[in-house]
């Protein structure tokens, strides 16, 4: 049997292809965009990588975009943010599973903010267990962004009595890697961890934090990534039902991005 080679290749069908590929140049090309801050500021990547620069430009949403919520195979593999966010990415071109979690939520609220404006209504519960309805500005939501020193790799340094211990901060895949598994703790720490007193090897790192080190140095260790991750600060200031200021955190509910579904 003769091998296909490209004079093989329906003309009509190239054509087609270039046409889309034309297309979407150009769709990109007249739909207004922004440029994002990411909360890491580009320090946690590699020093080569496209993200160092800490910045992300991404476009509005577009009628075709608004689709991608609503798609059943997107919903069923809980994969519907992800899609959109890849969607809206307009520079500069990387992979996106190395995306730093903490990134994400933070071009998560600049979509929903680009695409439906800055007001969320939300239900809180108060102090006295009861529920009220609030106006979440998201504009307004502080960026926590991380004080701790990075190397070249992007990595940091955590220093105890008995460990000088390189760490990172997870990427989207390897944060959805450690929910899946029955010790999400471990494998957090696992992921997150580099080397241990110079040790990079994978299993014997595995080894010395399944056996070496003592449950109160791994949660410290554990506390300390945590404190320090880049992220959003989702607590808020509310009025209580009685006049009464009170602070907290705000769910993100089916219609962060669908505002005109009422509230029950």
């Amino acid at each position: 049997m003769s091998q296909v080679t490209d004079k093989y290749v329906d003309p009509i069908e190239r054509a087609k292809a270039n046409a889309i590929a034309e297309y979407s140049t150009k769709k990109i090309s007249t739909v207004p965009t922004e440029i994002i801050d990411l909360p890491s500021e580009g320090r946690f990547y590699p020093k080569n990588h496209p993200l160092r620069s800490g910045k992300i430009e991404m476009r509005y949403m577009t009628a075709y975009d608004e689709d991608i919520l609503t798609t059943p195979s997107y919903i069923t593999n809980n994969v519907t943010i992800d899609k959109l966010i890849q969607e809206l990415i307009v520079a500069p071109e990387f992979n996106y599973t190395e995306l730093l979690n903490c990134d994400k939520d933070a071009l998560v609220l600049a979509a929903r903010i680009l695409s439906y404006g800055k007001n969320y209504n939300v239900v809180i519960d108060t102090p006295s267990n009861k529920q009220i309805k609030a106006t979440i500005d998201l504009s307004k939501i502080q960026l926590k962004q991380s004080l701790i020193p990075s190397d070249e790799h992007g990595y940091c340094t955590y220093n105890s009595k008995q460990y000088n211990i390189k760490f990172k901060f997870l990427t989207i895949q390897e944060q959805k890697d450690v929910q899946k598994t029955e010790k999400p703790g471990f494998e957090f720490l696992c992921k997150s961890i580099i080397s241990i007193n110079g040790e990079t090897n994978t299993e014997k790192l595995r080894e010395i934090l399944r056996y070496e080190i003592l449950n109160t140095d791994s949660r410290e260790l554990r506390q300390y990534i945590i404190d320090n991750l880049p992220t959003m600060d989702l607590t808020q200031e509310f009025t209580d039902d009685q006049g009464g200021i009170f602070s907290a955190g705000f769910p993100i509910r089916p219609d962060f991005f669908y505002p005109d579904i009422k509230l029950s």
